[in-house]
Parts: C-alpha cells; sequence; structure tokens
C-alpha cells in the first residue's frame, strides 16, 4: 500500500515550503518504470521538474521498453570507459628519476 499522495506544486508554494533547485547538468529523469512481473509494466512520463504526468504506457509494451532500459543501464555499468577519448599516440617512456635510483639502491 502507497503512503499519502505528495502535495501539489501550488499548495507547496502558498506555505513557503520550495522544492530543491535540481542541477541542470547530467542526466535527466525522463520516465518511472514499474515492473508488475514479466509481461506487465507500467511506465509513466515525468517533466523537468520531477513532477508525474497523466500520460503513461501500460501492458507488455511497457514491460518490453523497461526490460531495454535496465539491459542498457547494466551494459553502461560494466563498460564504464564506453564513449571517452582514447590516447592518439603512446607516451614517451619517462627518463629514469635519479632519486629513484638513489631509493632503490
Amino acid at each position: 500500500m502507497a503512503g499519502p499522495p505528495a502535495p501539489p506544486r501550488k499548495a507547496q508554494q502558498r506555505s513557503g515550503h520550495e522544492n530543491p533547485p535540481q542541477s541542470k547538468g547530467g542526466a535527466r529523469q525522463s520516465c518511472n518504470h514499474i515492473s508488475l512481473g514479466r509481461r506487465d509494466g507500467i511506465l509513466q512520463l515525468v517533466d523537468d521538474e520531477g513532477q508525474a504526468k497523466a500520460t503513461y504506457v501500460g501492458g507488455r509494451k511497457a514491460a518490453r521498453v523497461k526490460a531495454g532500459i535496465l539491459k542498457i543501464s547494466l551494459w553502461g555499468i560494466s563498460h564504464p570507459t564506453f564513449g571517452l577519448p582514447k590516447r592518439k599516440r603512446r607516451l614517451a617512456a619517462a627518463a629514469p628519476d635519479a632519486s629513484a635510483e638513489k631509493a632503490v639502491a
């Protein structure tokens, strides 16, 4: 059973309570998804402020989209350097440091 619904934004503004500002950088959340087993699910769109919109997608289609989102996120976690630039040239071998040679001897 879910708890009480969150108060609407206008009621928060009237009472003087403001939501903390969200950072504009980084990934944005565009939807909430709930799994209802392998064959059923719910996707609900979210606006820029994180408030849920009235539109949703349900059923098998939502379950397949959710499965795709999870597969992509797992792949991204397992490949953390994907998309980062690679070195075009090897680094020159550093000349041996005299202080390092003294420490070894």
